[in-house]
């Protein structure tokens, strides 16, 4: 600058002949010239302080490389004599190795490694240091795993604490070593769980076989305070122990449900004991103490069902059912009392000595009126005595003469001393009043019944017992075909109402037409008659006889037809047989 500053004088006053304009023009060049060099000199500056710093940068990378190559050069002379041994000079060598190339990269290269080897150096050198930890974490665990074995979970659980915290410390320290391993940190910590949750484990399960030992020995008491222990020590589980280990949740409501049913248990031994007690007080006639009993037995099964709601003995079946018990039970003398009531009805009517049929009929619809309303849930209810009371009672006026009906129109059953017949079908006057009703097509008080089902002729049968106080039924066809045969030809034709002989093939009245020898009237002809197939009752019957749709040729066929005992068919009626025997009276 100075040098300008001369050169600039010399010019400005040694050159006469610049004039007012050239100097004009020349000042303003130097100017510019004198702005130029300053800010080269400025930029020249600024380069060579960048060019310092570059150059002491560039002496730390090599420095920093220099070291790095020495210690690599060291670690190679170490491992040619080191026999594969990892001795202290050799690990402390590599440990110096990788910070120094740590340091080198974080301030020459960007912090990434290119070079393979370090990465396993440090492979080698965390394997090496991991060594002794590993080895402890071996032994711990084989230790453990025979304490398990030994079912020494105390000291299951100090080794296989001992071998996660070695394994979790290499993991952490050394996590490029081959020992390092998160499986290994899972299964210790299992094992570790295992250790400490199997005691606990252990000892529910071993309370809770004594407590089902006590149940299934009926030893209810017991086993109500062992399953009640057992309660304390889930729900204390369920704090400690998880549910993917144990539903202690699932247990809990089991065992509950087992106290529950257990203390139900108890007071259902005192039930049947005071059911036992109901019972034999009834056998004995004491029916007084037996209601008693039996209203303590019922207050208990009360108490279950409100204390106990979730056992399987507070169903409301099981009241209803003791219920039904005490009902059957106190219902006994009333029975008896019907049942008397009727046998001496029977006598009576057998007999023939109407005069007590009204009041006996009276006597027993008031006891089973006062059965009804005590015990309406008793089985005697179902009883066919009180249908046969609740009848009788309704035709009690026309009792004795409904029986002569019957009882005057019977003839003996040739081979079958106990049995007779009657001797006509019957009629639709005492059908209509025996059943209430008239199924026949052609009406009249005298014709025979007709159009009727074998299931409406078993129930004019079983009424006629209850009003004759004998055993009544449909005759069997074994029994009707040792009356009609051998069949007689001339009988037929002229003897019996058929096809041929019926004016206008129409049914005629009852014992119209010629009795035959045993004084039996229309087994052949008039209606054709409902037998019992097989000498019982079954669901089908047959249709025998013939009737006056037939004409002699088929009659004296004896033709048979099979039918359901609900079918209903035409021109077919029926007739009864009455075990009287020898006690027969009229």
């Amino acid at each position: 600058m100075h040098w300008l500053l001369q050169r600039f004088h010399s010019i400005l006053f040694k050159n006469s002949f610049l004039t007012p304009a050239s100097l004009l023009v020349w000042t303003g060049t130097i100017s510019c010239t004198v702005i130029f060099v300053m800010i080269v000199f400025h930029e020249a500056g600024k380069n060579a302080d960048d060019a310092s710093e570059a150059r002491i940068i560039s002496e730390e990378c090599v420095n920093g490389m220099l070291v790095v190559d020495g210690l690599r050069s060291k670690l190679q002379v170490l491992e040619k004599g080191s026999d594969g041994q990892f001795g202290p000079e050799m690990r402390g060598t590599m440990r110096e190795l990788l910070l120094a190339r740590v340091k080198y990269l974080g301030d020459c290269g960007g912090g990434v490694e290119t070079d393979s080897f370090y990465p396993e150096l440090r492979r080698r050198f965390e394997t090496a240091m991991a060594g002794e930890m590993y080895a402890e974490c071996q032994k711990a665990e084989e230790l453990g795993r025979l304490a398990l074995e030994n079912r020494n979970f105390e000291d299951a659980l100090r080794y296989y604490t001992v071998a996660l915290y070695q394994q979790g410390m290499i993991n952490e320290q050394f996590p490029s070593a081959e020992q390092a391993s998160v499986g290994r940190v899972a299964t210790y910590t299992k094992k570790v769980e295992e250790a400490r949750l199997e005691p606990l484990i252990e000892a529910y399960r071993k309370a809770s076989v004594d407590a089902d030992a006590a149940y299934e020995r009926g030893d209810y008491e017991l086993a109500r305070t062992l399953y009640s222990e057992l309660r304390s020590m889930l729900i204390g589980l369920s704090y400690k122990v998880p549910k993917s280990y144990l539903d202690s949740d699932a247990r809990l409501r089991r065992v509950e449900r087992r106290v529950m049913d257990l203390s139900a248990m108890i007071k259902g031994r005192e039930l049947d004991k005071e059911t036992e007690l109901a019972e034999q007080s009834a056998d004995e006639g004491d029916y007084a103490s037996a209601a008693d009993a039996f209203a303590r037995a019922l207050a208990i099964q009360r108490s279950i069902e409100s204390d106990y709601p979730g056992s399987s003995l507070a169903a409301p079946s099981r009241f209803e059912k003791l219920d039904k018990l005490r009902q059957n039970v106190l219902a006994r003398p009333l029975g008896t009392k019907i049942d008397d009531s009727l046998s001496t009805l029977d006598i009576s009517l057998r007999s023939g000595e109407c005069g007590l049929v009204s009041g006996l009929l009276a006597d027993a619809r008031q006891t089973a009126s006062e059965m009804t309303r005590l015990y309406p849930g008793c089985d005697y209810l179902k009883n066919a005595n009180m249908d046969r009371i609740k009848y009788l009672f309704g035709i009690r006026d026309e009792v004795c003469q409904l029986r002569l009906a019957v009882m005057d129109h019977l003839r003996p059953v040739p081979g079958n001393p106990d049995w007779m017949i009657m001797d006509r079908e019957v009629s639709q006057l005492i059908f209509e009043k025996i059943c209430g009703s008239n199924p026949s097509a052609l009406k009249g008080v005298s014709l025979p019944v007709e159009g009727v089902t074998m299931e409406e002729a078993r129930t004019f049968s079983e009424r006629m017992s209850w009003i004759t106080g004998f055993e009544t039924r449909l005759p069997g066809l074994d029994v009707y075909m040792s009356l009609v045969q051998p069949v007689d030809g001339i009988y037929v034709r002229n003897g019996i109402w058929s096809g041929s002989t019926a004016p206008g093939r129409q049914i005629q009245p009852v014992a119209t037409s010629t009795a035959d020898l045993n004084g039996i009237y229309d087994l052949l002809g008039n209606v054709s008659e409902w037998v019992e197939k097989d000498g019982s009752y079954s669901n089908a019957g047959l249709v025998v006889g013939g009737n006056v749709r037939d004409n002699p040729i088929r009659i004296s066929e004896i033709p048979q037809e099979g039918h359901v005992v609900t079918e209903r068919v035409r021109n077919n009626g029926f007739r009864l047989m009455i075990r009287a025997g020898a006690g027969l009276s009229q």
